[in-house]
């Protein structure tokens, strides 16, 4: 599940797919990605999920969001095989179309080959990142700040080894 924080409005897109392995110099190969609908993305507010699906975010046009992991930093590999760790994520973030250099701070616990990990953007994005306008409807109450701050949840299924 990711979940994206627009102005103390959590939106949340499920339905992420990809897939990714880290080499063991930290970084990963060609192809790793992980991509989700831009459509899934909801609130609480459904006239405001409508306006910026159709507004700030064109989910026709762009109907996708891709990350496309780098590097990790911190992370000693090989991962044992229980424990929690804490590292710096690197990658490419594709957002109707614009693509930007993005870090995220993880925090991740394996046991075995269960593996799950939280990923939060830092620093935070602006839209204009991505070639959007903060959403802002004069005379009424939708208005966004210029932050974007990105979560994403991860549950991951692998060797045990």
């Amino acid at each position: 599940m990711s979940r994206l924080y627009v102005a103390k409005s959590m939106l949340t897109a499920t339905g992420a797919k990809g897939s990714f392995e880290v080499n063991s110099d930290g970084t990963f190969p060609p192809g790793s990605k992980i991509t989700f609908a831009l459509s899934t993305l909801s609130s609480d507010e459904r006239d405001r999920d409508n306006f910026t699906k159709n507004d700030t975010r064109q989910v026709r046009q762009f109907p996708t969001a891709e990350f496309a992991p780098t590097k990790t930093s911190g992370l000693s590999l090989p991962l044992a095989t229980s424990g929690t760790f804490t590292f710096t994520l690197t990658g490419n973030m594709t957002i109707r179309g614009k693509t930007k250099d993005v870090t995220f701070d993880v925090t991740a616990k394996r046991d075995g080959a269960d593996r799950t990990a939280t990923a939060t953007a830092n620093p935070s994005w602006k839209f204009g990142d991505f070639g959007m306008t903060a959403p802002s409807v004069p005379f009424r109450v939708l208005s966004v700040t210029d932050e974007i701050r990105a979560t994403i949840d991860i549950v991951a299924t692998g060797p045990k080894g």
